[in-house]
Order: C-alpha cells, then structure tokens, then sequence
C-alpha cells in the first residue's frame, strides 16, 4: 500500500511576494494557510486575490477581529466568485443550521466565531441568512423539477412562485451541498420560508460556467441520491424518511 503525500502547507499573507507567486506556478502540490490579520489585503479585495489566482488556500483568523472575520463571511455570502476553501463555507454552514436553532456543537472542528459571535453574526446579517435559508429551502422544490417525468405530471414550475432575479443570492452558495450531512441537517427542521423557483440561478450556467445541478448533484447530497433512487424504483421510500432520522440523531433529539 502507498504512503499518503504529505500535505505541503505554506504559511502566507497575501499578497504574496515574487517568489512565493512563482513557487505557485511551478508547485500545484502547496496549500497555503494565509494570515488574514497579517494580510494587506481586505475584504473584497482579499476574496478577490484569492480567486483570480485560483489559490489553494485555508485562512488562519488568529488575532482576527469580530469585525474583520464578520466582513470576511459576509462577503463570501455575497460574492458573484466561487471558491474553494474549506474555512469559508464550513463556517458560513454553521451560522446558517444555528440560524435555524439547529446545535452544532461538535460538528464543526475550530470554528472562527465563539457562540457568543455566532449569535452576533447571526443578529447582524439576518436579511442575508434570510435568503440563504430560503433559497437552500426551494432546493427541494428544485430537485422535483429535475425528474422530467415529475414534472410533466405536476407542473411544478407553472405552479411555483417563480423569481427572476440574477443577484438574489451569492455564488458560494452552491458549495454547501458537497458539505457532508449539511443538507440532512439543514432540512431535519420544518420549513421556515416561502418555497419558490429561482429562475436564473435553477437554469442557467452562472457558477463559473456551469449549472446549479453540476453542484447539487454530489455525492455527499445523500438527501437528492437517496430521492432520485426512490424515483427510479431503486429504493423504498422508508430510507428517505430514515435520511431525516438521521440527522435527528446527530443532533442528539
């Protein structure tokens, strides 16, 4: 059996300089932990770097502010750029099952916000967990639609509230369903919000060129796998209802 490689981890603060850019260009094995405090980059810019370099990247919030890693989350909420970094959406995927008076102790290992700031956050920013919450929501009015046959037959769309709106919610957003257990967790509550269709964001190719589905279709989305195999026959629908039993244990209920 093969040794597993060690994971080559650089500690940064961005921008970076000349040589670590042109380690970058020729390393792609490098995941760098950068230092937001230490870091002249901010915010929006801060995000932004990150991005258009498409850098592997974990960031270290030590010695961080409320303030600064409030900004930080709000922004990665909001932003039309997707990225990939761990410490962002896991965080952001906490604030948002507390949002919804769902425990997370335990769940999450060394989260940015103290309970205290989780609840700050969440007092601060309740218009955009709003949206948050009521777009994960009409998900599962989403994944009815993508049965043709479902569709046909129930006329779902023509049904719905539809909204068209491009800029209802950020990009980001499609990375909480490849978070494992995130969805099973995030529905095990009653519904808190209208149910609609989001035109824009259902059916066009606007996550960096792809579709919604390319990232709600995940193997981690236990929740649409375990519908998409009672619709093909494949399974009894007792599993699906198991899927939200599950979570319940999770939360110790």
């Amino acid at each position: 059996m093969s040794e597993e490689k060690a994971l080559d981890v650089r500690e940064v603060k961005v921008p970076l300089t000349v040589d670590e850019i042109k380690e970058f260009f020729t390393n792609k094995e490098i995941l760098y932990l950068v230092n937001y405090k230490e870091s002249e980059l901010k915010g929006v810019v801060f995000l932004t770097y990150l991005s258009n370099l498409d850098l592997p990247a974990e960031i270290n919030f030590t010695g961080s502010s409320f303030e600064e890693k409030e900004e930080l989350i709000r922004i990665y909420m909001e932003t039309r750029n997707i990225l990939s970094c761990e410490t962002l959406r896991l965080n952001v995927a906490k604030v948002l099952l507390e949002y919804r008076g769902i425990n997370t102790t335990d769940i999450f290992v060394a989260p940015c916000f103290s309970d205290e700031e989780v609840i700050r956050f969440n007092a601060n920013n309740s218009a955009l967990l709003d949206k948050w919450e009521q777009f994960i929501e009409s998900t599962t009015l989403y994944a009815q639609t993508t049965v043709p046959e479902l569709e046909e037959s129930c006329k779902l769309k023509e049904n719905a509230i539809i909204v068209e709106d491009q800029m209802f919610i950020g990009a980001n957003v499609v990375n909480m369903f490849s978070i494992q257990s995130f969805y099973e967790l995030f529905l095990s509550v009653p519904y808190r919000k209208e149910i609609v269709y989001f035109k824009y964001q259902f059916e066009e190719y606007m996550f960096r060129g792809k579709n919604f589905f390319s990232f709600f279709n995940c193997d981690e989305n236990l929740i649409y796998k375990t519908f998409l195999s009672h619709i093909n026959g494949e399974i009894d629908i007792d599993l699906i209802h198991g899927a939200g039993e599950e979570a319940r244990t999770l939360l110790g209920e």
